[in-house]
């Protein structure tokens, strides 16, 4: 049988969970590329040590450009089962194979797209971009159900480097295929992921809703994969319960054994977050236990470990070094360019932080959050204004703010950001002043703000910076808190004094400026010197 034939036949065999047809399309084959269909069969139905054995075989006897770049792919699934370092050999060395590939198209595009799919598994970010096939070149297996995993790489790749108008323009193509081929889970996750991700809670629990009504195998990797996808795509979205639970169904056992090593360390992660959220330490506790293994791993889950301490002991009341071993894991997941882990890893390092040193904090989440923004990845934006809320602090708003207000409504909100109240700006622009109100009020949900001064904070004041006269220590505390658009109630729970004690520094603090109101007291310290 000829090369592309026996790929086509196996592997529609495989992808579509017959592993009887798998068995009898290879029955006699010998070669390279018969135990590389041997190594995808295996790795397919969570037999990884078949999957090893095969993938070695394969790679020894490889001699041509296709042999090699596919038993590379089979390699690096078997290491990304093992836990093989994502510094291995052979996930450096596959950009070389990749550049190597030539003869049939059509075996090339495959080996390119499962050679992504293995480097991705290690968590590879970085090499998975380098060497995924457009999503266009995947049509030439377009009669094979094998362009429904093909398909689903590049929007796999995007939606983890956190690229999510990438990963949602290429959506389309998957969905199509998976509806060609009557294979709707692949699609159906990760639809849920990178709505998820991309801000669409609505949308995504529908997905999952409708994935779990198929039925999923998660003896089968469609069945564990689809689920790790929508298991990730709830973490995105906050709701750890059902992050959690979608996990433990992917691993199968509850050692998670039919996961390979980087969606068995995320799992783990995902059942530490559920357990301390509920407050069941014996579920932390048992999580630690798989921790213990997984540590025993190489680079491929290091990232992800590192996470997960860093929750725990921010559990256990040690921020300091919870900060430390959350950063030290965004760096890692930064390097091999895993957006998604950066993000979450941000997070607990800003947790950590609150309380130490809150300008940090605040900063730190305020830069995730605009490159997340950036990149479409508005869940993100949701989980850090929860941390920030707990501080009494803000997040600034989306740059789209702007875009969704109309002229007028720029023109009132910019007289408001120099410094002017309602009477003031219905003066200057001939309105009456409940038209202000309308317009100020529309630009306050447009900035996701309520009163006056939480908006003039999170628009940004304009004008001439000057200095301060002279604030007590506890009247520049109030003012500053204050000019977040915090409550005097709020501001008292977070300074342990009472509502008239605020009123009273507040109200001396705007006599010392030479202000009448909160407003232009707020005005005053946000262009303060």
């Amino acid at each position: 049988m000829d090369r592309r034939a026996l790929i086509a036949d196996a592997g529609e065999a495989i992808v579509t969970d017959d592993a009887d047809a798998a068995a009898a399309v290879l029955a006699g084959e010998r070669g390279p590329i018969a135990d590389a269909l041997r190594a995808f069969a295996a790795y397919w139905s969570a037999d990884y040590a078949a999957c090893a054995h095969f993938a070695r075989r394969s790679y020894a006897d490889a001699v041509d450009s296709q042999q090699r770049a596919l038993a590379l792919a089979v390699t690096l699934w078997a290491q990304a089962a093992g836990g093989t370092g994502s510094a291995s050999a052979e996930v450096e060395a596959a950009p070389a194979v990749v550049a190597e590939l030539h003869g049939d198209e059509e075996v090339s595009v495959l080996a390119r797209g499962f050679i992504a799919d293995g480097a991705l598994m290690m968590g590879r970010l970085d090499v998975a971009q380098a060497v995924a096939p457009a999503p266009e070149d995947t049509s030439c297996w377009r009669d094979s159900a094998l362009e429904v995993p093909l398909r689903g790489v590049p929007v796999r790749v995007a939606a983890f480097a956190g690229r999510i108008e990438r990963a949602r323009a290429q959506l389309a193509g998957l969905q199509d295929a998976g509806r060609r081929h009557r294979l709707p889970a692949w699609p159906l996750a990760c639809e849920a992921m990178v709505a998820a991700t991309a801000g669409d809670t609505s949308a995504a629990r529908q997905c999952v809703d409708a994935l779990l009504a198929l039925g999923l195998d998660e003896t089968s990797f469609a069945g564990r994969g689809a689920l790790m996808l929508a298991a990730y795509g709830a973490a995105a979205t906050g709701d750890e319960s059902a992050a959690a639970a979608l996990a433990r169904r992917a691993g199968g056992h509850r050692d998670l054994s039919l996961l390979a090593c980087a969606d068995r360390a995320m799992a783990v992660d995902l059942l530490v977050a559920d357990a301390i959220t509920r407050g069941d330490e014996r579920a932390v506790v048992r999580s630690e236990l798989l921790l213990a293994e997984l540590d025993r791993t190489a680079e491929v889950t290091l990232p992800t470990l590192l996470r997960t301490r860093a929750r725990i002991l921010l559990h256990r009341g040690d921020a300091a070094d919870a900060a430390l071993v959350a950063e030290a894991s965004a760096e890692l997941a930064g390097a091999a360019q895993r957006r998604l882990e950066h993000g979450d890893a941000r997070i607990i390092a800003a947790r950590a932080l609150l309380h130490a040193d809150l300008p940090a904090a605040a900063r730190l989440l305020r830069d995730e959050v605009r490159a997340a923004d950036a990149a479409g990845e508005h869940a993100l934006r949701v989980r850090a204004a929860r941390v920030l809320s707990a501080a009494r602090r803000r997040l600034p708003p989306p740059q789209t703010a702007w875009a969704a207000l109309s002229p007028r409504e720029c023109e009132v909100l910019d007289l408001l950001r120099a410094g002017h109240g309602e009477d003031a700006i219905a003066g200057r622009l001939h309105l009456e002043r409940s038209t202000v109100h309308r317009h100020l009020t529309r630009a306050m949900s447009a900035f996701g703000t309520s009163g006056r001064v939480a908006l003039l904070w999170a628009a940004g004041a304009t004008g001439e910076r000057r200095p301060l006269p002279e604030l007590t220590s506890r009247q520049r505390a109030v003012t500053e808190l204050m000019s977040t658009g915090l409550t005097n109630a709020a501001i008292a729970d977070v300074l342990g004094v009472s509502a008239k004690a605020v009123e009273a520094h507040l109200a001396q603090a705007m006599l010392r400026c030479e202000v009448p109101t909160r407003l232009a007291l707020a005005h005053r310290w946000l262009l303060r010197e």
